[in-house]
């Protein structure tokens, strides 16, 4: 009875491991069925016909599809038409042995052909050998973006070649690089004709660039720089140096900082850096003629003022002995000293603005006295064309330099009285967009739209028949009074405004710039202070005039012809100011002269010197020694004002 107890004990012992093991084994199959059917891939079991066997819940959500609805439906008729081959080898092949199998195939979703979804495949067989196993994911995404970044890439790489820039990735660890293909066209070498080390490619760099670049990469590399921009050159296999023009940075820092890689790209620059030599050299040789032309109207200011005056005095003594009123012949002689004497003038006014020798006295001043003065010099010439010069009153005043502003006035009202047949002048102050300017309008010929930019050039002339048919250029006989108007505006930074209508007439208006009524103070005049003048002139007639002129004004001379007679002749006492022909007898200058009395009686010797010469470099090296300078034919009025400036300022 105890044994039977004990055997029931232990079956009953048994048959609840059963049971619970039975409950275990239904529990891990609930879980592998849900496993297998939630999971994300899709898993198909089909047959040596391709007939769906069995296939899990993801599966027949990817196809579209009910599940109950795909049970021995041939598979191969949801991959797309294009894929179908590759599909059946794939699974042929996977029946036939035991490696597994992979492919990618478009699968339609819905029975929609148009609906597709591209999936990565991986087929084995299973071990009773009659059926296959088919693990499949959506890979659609990750696909869009791979060609996406592949398209992405090959059109950079398009771009890249198309704009011939050269790639380059150095290994600084390896000391390996890598060159793109344009790398290689651009120094025309073949991919295995260059080799890929530091050293060969720092010694194909020119020796002049390469400290810079080796400098640059270095502190790149020491990461003391984020990136670096270069332009240096390099050897091509023809032996040319090519101009690049690199751009890198680093590609991959150690924990310490120090730079694994670096990586960068070139572009070929050597047309831009010829084309930019080009220029340098054609700007060369457009100063180099421009020197020239300045040399020029130096030299022939100088030649011809000489005789200039004499001719002048030569003329006024014609005139007082032929008594004859209204000669032709000395008038028109009169008019051609007079027209020579202005070109020459204008040539030197050029000659100074080019050489920035004038320096503007700002001030305020009466602009209605200044026309006043202007209208009256001008008159006479506009009564002899029979034309009628009138002037608006105004009240303005102005600050800027009187003189030179009076001087573009002046030479607007000479051009439009000598290009104006009939009808008259008209001077006055009008405001404009927002600003002040002086008009001078005229009833003359006019000028052509496609003629105004070039009347402003030095020298531009227009043919005489142009003339007739009302193409002019309103600088004048000598083709710079424009110029002159032009460059002495832009000195005191005021515009130049201009409108014309052939046959109708033309406007030129220069910048007026407002000031503020001064009070007139009346100022006795001084006494002149008497001064010693020491004087060097090689022709002796000159320097007699010269000494009896000044000597008449109170002064006290010590003349000589050349500077170790003056020297002499001043003995310890220094003189007030030296005055000094510039070119004198032997090759000597007037500088020699100032340069040996400064070395004797100090460097702020005031001194001066009177010379034909026009060049601005002369000029120019004149004020940077403090010489005052004055050109012939000399204007006595003007010498006092010079030479009791010059004792003024020193």
């Amino acid at each position: 009875m105890h044994e039977l107890q004990v055997h029931q004990i232990q079956l009953q012992m048994q048959n609840e491991e059963l049971r619970e093991a039975r409950v275990e084994l239904e529990l891990q199959r609930d879980l592998y069925a849900d496993l297998y059917d939630f999971s994300p891939s899709g898993f198909v079991s089909l047959n040596a016909e391709r007939e769906i066997c069995q296939i899990n819940l993801s599966g027949a959500q990817l196809l579209g599809k009910y599940r109950s609805r795909l049970s021995g439906a041939r598979f191969d008729l949801f991959v797309h038409a294009s894929d179908r081959a590759e599909f059946i080898a794939c699974v042929g092949r996977a029946f036939m042995g035991t490696e597994r199998q992979h492919c990618e195939v478009r699968l339609i979703v819905g029975g929609h052909p148009s609906v597709t979804i591209t999936v990565a495949i991986e087929v084995a067989q299973s071990p009773d050998r009659h059926e296959c196993q088919l693990v499949f994911n959506d890979v659609t995404s990750a696909r869009a973006t791979q060609d996406a970044l592949k398209s992405s890439e090959e059109r950079l790489r398009l771009a890249m070649e198309a704009s011939r820039v050269g790639l380059w990735d150095w290994d600084v660890e390896n000391n390996h690089g890598y060159f793109s293909a344009t790398f290689f066209q651009i120094l025309g070498y073949a991919p295995d004709g260059f080799a890929p080390t530091r050293d060969a490619w720092v010694s194909m760099i020119h020796p002049d660039d390469r400290v810079r670049v080796i400098m640059a990469h270095q502190e790149c590399i020491d990461n003391l720089q984020p990136d670096f921009h270069l332009e240096y050159r390099m050897k091509a296999k023809d032996g040319s140096w090519k101009w690049l023009r690199g751009r890198g940075k680093a590609g991959g820092r150690n924990p310490h900082g120090i730079a694994q890689r670096l990586i960068g790209a070139v572009v070929d620059i050597t047309s831009d850096k010829e084309c930019e030599a080009e220029l340098m050299a054609a700007k060369a040789l457009a100063e180099q003629a421009n020197n020239a032309k300045s040399r020029f109207l130096a030299a022939a200011s100088h030649d011809l003022r000489q005789p200039l005056a004499a001719l002048g005095m030569y003329v006024e003594v014609l005139k007082a002995k032929r008594r004859e009123p209204g000669d032709v012949v000395l008038t028109n002689m009169s008019n051609c000293v007079s027209s020579l004497s202005e070109l020459l003038t204008d040539l030197l006014d050029i000659s100074k603005l080019e050489a920035g020798v004038v320096v503007p006295e700002i001030s305020n001043f009466s602009v209605a006295q200044m026309l006043d003065k202007l209208v009256a010099i001008h008159a006479p010439q506009s009564v002899v064309k029979g034309l009628r010069l009138r002037c608006v009153p105004t009240h303005l005043h102005a600050r800027t330099d009187s003189v030179l502003l009076r001087r573009i006035v002046s030479n607007l009202i000479a051009n439009a009285i000598r290009y104006t047949v009939r009808g008259g002048v008209l001077l006055g102050c009008r405001r404009h967009q927002g600003k002040y300017w002086i008009e001078v309008r005229d009833t003359g010929i006019g000028i052509p739209a496609e003629k105004i930019d070039e009347i402003f050039k030095e020298f531009n002339m227009l043919e005489p028949d142009e003339r007739s048919r009302g193409q002019v250029n309103s600088t004048g006989g000598s083709g710079l009074g424009l110029a002159i108007v032009t460059q002495t505006a832009a000195l005191l930074g005021l515009q130049v405004r201009v409108q014309s209508r052939v046959g109708k007439g033309s406007l030129f208006a220069i910048e007026l710039p407002l000031g503020v009524a001064c009070a007139v103070v009346e100022r006795r005049e001084k006494r002149r202070k008497s001064l010693r003048i020491a004087l060097v002139d090689d022709n002796i007639a000159v320097l007699d005039a010269l000494g009896r002129a000044l000597t008449a004004k109170g002064h006290r001379i010590v003349a000589s012809a050349t500077g170790a007679e003056l020297l002499a002749a001043l003995a310890e006492n220094a003189p007030d100011v030296v005055i000094t022909d510039y070119r004198l007898a032997h090759g000597a200058t007037g500088y020699d002269v100032i340069a040996a009395a400064r070395e004797k009686f100090g460097q702020n010797l005031p001194a001066l010197i009177i010379t034909g010469d026009t060049d601005p470099q002369l000029m120019r090296s004149m004020a940077a020694q403090g010489i005052a300078v004055e050109h012939k034919p000399l204007d006595f009025s003007a010498l006092q004002r010079c030479i009791a400036k010059a004792v003024t300022v020193c």
